[in-house]
């Protein structure tokens, strides 16, 4: 080790390996440049005389130097490139970390940046995005009981401006509502909604409330969410917040326990609802359903996959770099919060063939080990709960078809029911993150690794 200097005000140790790598070397003059290695949070500055080249290359392309599989100290390997006929051997920073004398300066914020950053992560929570009477709401997913969709509204035996009528959800009574109504904001007055979100009181009592599209599911830290200005609204007390989307669109979160707390909605759910279960049994069944949530999709197969496994659910971006490549149903890549996102066409991926994107398109967005894929799909219809879900199904889930048919017996195996004891039905299970791991199991993985030449 030569010494220490300082970078950006963090002190890097200077190392000159000249003299493991070649004999007679050791009175050698300084060189002119010095590389910045990172490993393992720490940081070593590396004598150098100068920079050659820039390679990109994969593990399988460097060849051992070692005999039966014995790794020969610095250079473990080398890379052959036959256009220029030259050799590049590898560097091994593990066994540089080995010598005597070599030191990484650890960085002491690294920690501090990766503990913030699981922090955040471990804060954000899933919001069911949709739209009603053309403005967006939010509402926070884990506290939405179902989705329904195009559901079956009688006339209320007590109508009025904030109900559309009653619906028959697995046995029970469950008033369908006007949402915009119930919060006071202008619209144009209809008859009924071809969806339904169902809400569960502290006292165990669920309604409906009419909405006419989902537009997305987002994760999102609750602190950035920004306030929502009281002014001028007849019930501010009903809103928790504003939600940023993407295209300059915003949604208005809604504050659930205040809604359920509306006279209106307590005393239509007391009216149709009179044998209910106990606040805190309720709240179990809550909990049971969420621990097994699902989302029914098309693709344009009816599929069901655990809700947990989706990152976000959006729609179709418009600022879209076009790469249609059929063989790989790639269909270009997006922005995605600075992250760029391959977006796959679901339907070619599984054999069924490519789908054209409409309004109801939407896309998953599935994060596997290392990378983030979007998944276009025909539609998305609801959220749902497994009925007995066991995480080991998932391997007996839909598979991509890899060029293979899919034969009748493995569409048998990948049926699940979704839904609960008294009213069930069955879905084809895909495991969605088993299937981003599939497409990354192709990709070359980008390594930090510095490569000596």
């Amino acid at each position: 080790m030569l010494g220490v200097f300082t970078l950006r005000g963090k002190p890097v140790p200077l190392v000159d390996l000249r003299g493991e790598l070649a004999q007679g070397t050791e009175a050698s003059p300084p060189t002119p440049l010095v590389a910045i290695l990172k490993y393992n949070g720490g940081y070593l500055g590396l004598a150098i005389d100068a920079v050659c080249d820039i390679l990109k290359a994969r593990d399988s392309q460097f060849s051992p130097l070692g005999s039966d599989g014995s790794r020969p100290g610095l250079l473990p390997s080398v890379l052959l490139d036959a256009d220029e006929a030259r050799m590049v051997y590898k560097l091994d920073l593990d066994a540089l970390t080995r010598l005597p004398g070599v030191l990484f300066a650890s960085d002491p914020s690294a920690q501090v940046r990766t503990e913030q950053a699981q922090a955040a992560k471990s804060r954000l929570l899933h919001y069911l995005v949709f739209e009603c009477d053309e403005r967006n709401f939010c509402i926070d997913a884990s506290v939405v009981t179902e989705l329904v969709d195009n559901p079956e509204i009688s006339p209320s035996d007590f109508p009025s401006d904030c109900c559309f009528g009653v619906t028959s959800v697995r046995g029970t009574k469950v008033p369908a509502l006007d949402l915009s109504e119930v919060l006071g904001l202008d619209h144009r007055r209809q008859t009924t909604k071809p969806q339904l979100l169902l809400l569960t009181a502290a006292d165990g009592r669920v309604c409906g409330f009419g909405y006419d599209r989902m537009v997305a599911i987002q994760r999102q830290d609750p602190d950035s969410l920004l306030a929502a200005p009281a002014y001028g609204l007849p019930y501010p007390e009903l809103f928790a917040g504003v939600m940023n989307l993407e295209e300059g669109r915003q949604a208005l979160l809604l504050d659930h326990p205040m809604l359920l707390q509306r006279p209106e909605i307590k005393s239509y759910t007391q009216v149709y609802q009179h044998d209910v279960k106990p606040a805190q049994a309720s709240h179990d069944v809550t909990k049971a359903m969420l621990r097994h949530a699902c989302l029914l999709f098309d693709a344009p197969t009816r599929f069901v996959a655990p809700l947990s496994q989706i990152v976000e659910i959006m729609g179709v971006p418009t600022q879209l770099i076009g790469l249609l490549q059929p063989e790989t149903h790639l269909i270009g890549q997006f922005n995605l919060r600075g992250e760029q996102v391959p977006l796959i066409c679901l339907s070619s991926l599984l054999g069924e063939g490519a789908q054209p994107q409409c309004d109801a398109s939407r896309v998953l967005i599935v994060r596997g080990d290392r990378l983030c894929f979007g998944f276009a799909v025909s539609r998305v219809d609801a959220i749902d709960a497994f009925n007995q879900f066991d995480p080991s199904m998932l391997d007996q889930g839909w598979q991509a078809s890899n060029g293979k048919g899919i034969s009748v017996n493995d569409r048998v195996r990948s049926l699940v029911s979704v839904g609960s004891q008294e009213r069930s039905w069955r879905a084809t299970l895909l495991d969605l993150q088993g299937l981003a791991r599939q497409l990354e199991c192709g990709l070359p993985q980008r390594r930090a690794d510095v490569q000596s030449v």
